[in-house]
């Protein structure tokens, strides 16, 4: 209700689906696991009102991204799941993701505060990497932390409130 996005058990339904439809069209399924990077630290240092402001902005801003036939869900906490329908090949879904976390980069101001937000984001393509909805939950889910592990640490991947 937060974020006025799906829920986990509507994004494993159309996936189900959408991954039916693939192997029928001989087409395919984006899968991408978004995790928000900073979102303790903004808890911590500007409460819970702060974070819930931070995950509707990121939840606005991937459903920004998005065409009419693709869904974002939020999967839970600081997670989101979205599903590209259509996709021609992993060089574009690729550039989707490049472009969804520099919109999600851009600073946001919460009560006269610009704060800084940033995603880790994780893909797969179905029926590239599989055509099982765990593995290919699995696959997006371990590229998102091979990102947000690469970048742990890092200055643009940490968020912070800017003075």
């Amino acid at each position: 209700a937060l974020t006025h996005l799906a829920n986990r058990a509507l994004f494993f339904d159309r996936l189900r689906q959408q991954m039916a439809h693939s192997a029928r069209r001989n087409c395919k399924v984006g899968i991408l696991n978004i995790d928000m990077d900073g979102l303790k630290a903004i808890n911590d240092n500007l409460g819970h009102r702060a974070g819930d402001a931070a995950i509707c902005e990121v939840a606005s801003r991937i459903s920004s991204e998005l065409r009419g036939e693709d869904l974002a869900a939020r999967m839970g906490g600081d997670e989101f799941g979205v599903i590209l329908c259509g996709v021609r090949d992993r060089e574009s879904v690729a550039q989707k993701c490049a472009s969804m976390a520099e919109r999600i980069r851009t600073p946001f101001e919460f009560e006269g505060r610009p704060l800084c937000l940033g995603a880790s984001i994780g893909l797969a393509i179905c029926p590239e990497d599989g055509t099982q909805m765990e593995h290919l939950i699995e696959v997006a889910d371990q590229a998102m932390y091979t990102i947000k592990h690469s970048r742990r640490g890092a200055a643009a991947g940490a968020p912070v409130a800017l003075a």
